[in-house]
Order: structure tokens, then sequence, then C-alpha cells
């Protein structure tokens, strides 16, 4: 039954599943549960007093306060294979090594044993490692993390947090504007459900996995792909022709909440946004070499304090107009994924057939689809793709000069 006074009354398309309900209820009476299309909701128990503690602290009714300074940046690593190993310029793991090094933790999304995206605390480069590189499903934000992140803060050790924008609103609405407390969110393009992640596994039968990557710079950071190590081989497709890839790219897959996200917009709720930098060229009038930049936005002067800390040597800062670096990087960061029609009937099928089949049936790979595939692996190789990719770079620094 609904309930006014609990957040009963949030739906998919209300609710973006951050999961702080649960955590601040005070009887303990409010579940994270999967709904039909695999997305996780409140279910509100019977032992429910109505206290309303639930709606008041929900960052999608109540969001905190945001903020923004006129800071733009890009950014690279220059730690060779944490660079290789991260979907744009591998700023994650430098940020989290400093916060190690001031005595600090921090969280991250990472992959369990079960190949379930969750997010896990980390005290070691090793645990960090875990969080590197785009993943496209919604983690797991437990009560676990949020109790784990309050008792770093009471006994206070530096805690930074890595996540999206509607989870970062979370955990500034539930520890506030804490001096130890830094936020990192990232650019979202929106989330699919564990649920279609894990019909996608299940219909592929990779056997044992090894590793996963959502966006490997297969051909470079500009044209990655989905590549998967498993007991038998090395599947890599691009997103024009991996199943899930192309649902998600599509929008077909995306949470309902994702396609009118309250989170968006130039003021942010943490203290560092992070998003790709594609063109970087333009953006610096230096050449690209397509290993993958990220595009950094300083929000808050707690965000400036904690960059200023990272060592010259590991990361490579190249300063840029904020504005411009929103304009031509950053559509995510005030818009949104528009919904997709069929949505709701492509969630009704995955459960009885198999993932593939469904989305060949609402989103067809076509022959040319395979064809320009199969074009791009041999441009790659005889490194066509890399002629044409520095002829490009070099008319645009023409035109910029």
């Amino acid at each position: 039954m609904v309930c006014r006074s609990n957040v009963s009354i949030m739906d998919e398309s209300s609710c973006s599943g951050c999961g702080l309900c649960s955590f601040v209820c005070p009887m303990r009476c409010v579940e994270m549960k999967e709904n039909e299309r695999g997305f996780i909701l409140p279910a509100v128990g019977n032992n429910c007093i109505a206290c309303g503690k639930c709606l008041a602290d929900c960052p999608s009714i109540n969001p905190p306060v945001s903020d923004y300074l006129d800071i733009g940046l890009v950014a690279q690593s220059g730690v060779s294979e944490n660079l290789v190993a991260s979907t744009g310029g591998g700023m994650h793991l430098h940020l989290a090594n400093s916060m190690m090094a001031l005595g600090g933790v921090s969280y991250g999304a990472a992959f369990s044993d079960e190949w379930v995206v969750e997010h896990i605390e980390c005290h070691t480069a090793e645990e960090v490692m875990r969080c590197r590189g785009s993943k496209y499903v919604q983690s797991s934000l437990t009560n676990k993390v949020f109790a784990s992140i309050k008792k770093n803060l009471e006994q206070n050790i530096p805690v930074l947090f890595t996540g999206l924008p509607c989870q970062t609103a979370a955990v500034k609405t539930a520890f506030g504007d804490n001096a130890s407390l830094f936020l990192v969110d990232l650019v979202c393009h929106g989330v699919a459900s564990p649920m279609a992640w894990r019909q996608y596994l299940s219909d592929m039968q990779f056997g044992r996995i090894e590793s996963i990557r959502f966006r490997n710079k297969t051909y470079g950071y500009h044209m990655s792909t989905m590549r998967v190590v498993y007991e038998s081989g090395v599947y890599s497709k691009s997103g024009r022709i991996d199943p899930y890839l192309r649902a998600f790219f599509s929008g077909i897959a995306h949470r309902k909440s994702c396609n009118e996200c309250k989170f968006k917009g130039r003021r942010r709720y943490s203290d560092i946004t992070l998003f790709d930098c594609g063109r970087y060229c333009e953006l610096t009038g230096d050449n690209d070499d397509d290993l993958g930049h990220t595009s950094v936005l300083v929000n808050t002067k707690k965000g400036e304090k904690l960059l200023l800390e990272l060592g010259k040597e590991e990361v490579v800062f190249s300063a840029i107009d904020r504005g411009m670096g929103e304009q031509l990087n950053g559509k995510m960061i005030e818009g949104c994924t528009p919904k997709h029609p069929r949505s709701d009937s492509f969630y009704s099928q995955i459960l009885s057939n198999s993932f593939s089949s469904v989305v060949q049936s609402y989103l067809p790979i076509k022959l040319s689809d395979y064809c320009i595939e199969a074009v791009k692996g041999l441009a790659c190789k005889t490194g066509i793709l890399t002629f044409l990719r520095k002829a490009k770079e070099r008319k645009l620094l023409v035109t910029k000069h």
C-alpha cells in the first residue's frame, strides 16, 4: 500500500535508486529491491512509523546545495599502465592514491567476483585499480557502504567517494559539507539495470571470465570496444555490433529517472567532476595522442586543494576555458538521454528471450555494421586510422591558429 509519508510513493521515474532512504530509516524497514525491469527501488515494510525521514532526506526530492567554480582542466595520467587500463585519462587512480597518502580511503564502483557492479571501500592501490574504467550498469550503493563512510568520517579519516551525480548527491545529503569528505562525480549518460547486464552475460556464455572492460582502447581512445577476456579467448566488439553497448547507447536500456535526471546542470553536487575529453586538440591546440584525456571541472575550493596534492610527475594538466570544455565535451552535463518509446517492451522481452535476439529485433545490427567493423579493424592494423586522425587533427590546428 502506498503511504504519502514514506518512499513508497516513489517509482522508477522519480527514484534514482541511490539507496539513502534505506540507510536513514530509523526502523530499518526500507529495503532496496529490483522491479520488473531490474532496477532497484525502495520497498517499505509494515513497521513503518510514517516519520517521513526517508522523504526528507531523499536527494531526488530535496537535493543538497550545489557548487560551481570557474576552473576547467584537461588531465592525462603520466603512468602508462594506468592510462592504457583506464577509459579516459586515468584520473581516478591518482585521486584515490592521493587520498590514501593523506591517510584516507576511497570508494568507487568495481566488479565483484560474480561480475556484479558494486561500490567498494579501497585501502590499497590494488583495490583502487578494480575501480578503473567505465561500467555501464547501475552500481549497488548499499547500507554497508553508507555505514562505512560514516564510520570513517566519525574517526576523522579522509574519504574520497567517486560515483554518479545521483550517488554523490546522496552521500553529500547523508554527511553534509564534511571537511574530510571529498566527492567526485562522473558525468553520466544514464544507467542500465543489473538484470540487463546479467541477461547479457548469460546469453554470451563466456564461461569463466578473467576481465571485462566496457571501453577498451582497442583502436585508440576515440574508438573503444567492449573487451572480455575469458577462459577460451578474447571477445572484442564496438558499440556498433556489441548487443549490450548497442542497447545502452540507444537509451532503450536506461533507468526511467535518467530520462529526466534531477542531478544535471553546470552547478554540481561534488568537489570535482570528471568526463570524457574527445576534443582535446580543439580545446588545447596541442596534438592528441589518442591515449585518452579526462575533462576535469573543479567545483569547490576543497576540490582544488585535492588536485594540488597530486604529483606533477604523475598527472599532466592543461588549463582550459571551462565553458568551452563543457560545450565541446560535456553535452551530458545538462542534457538527458531521451526516453526510448520501446524501453518497457524491451525489458519484458529480455526476461524470456536471448539478450542478443531481442537487441537484434529492437535495434537491428545490419550487414553494413559488420562491414564497417571489419574495415575499422583492418584500418587500425594498417595505420590508416592513425593517418586519418592525424590529418584531421592537423586541419583543426591550422584552423585554430
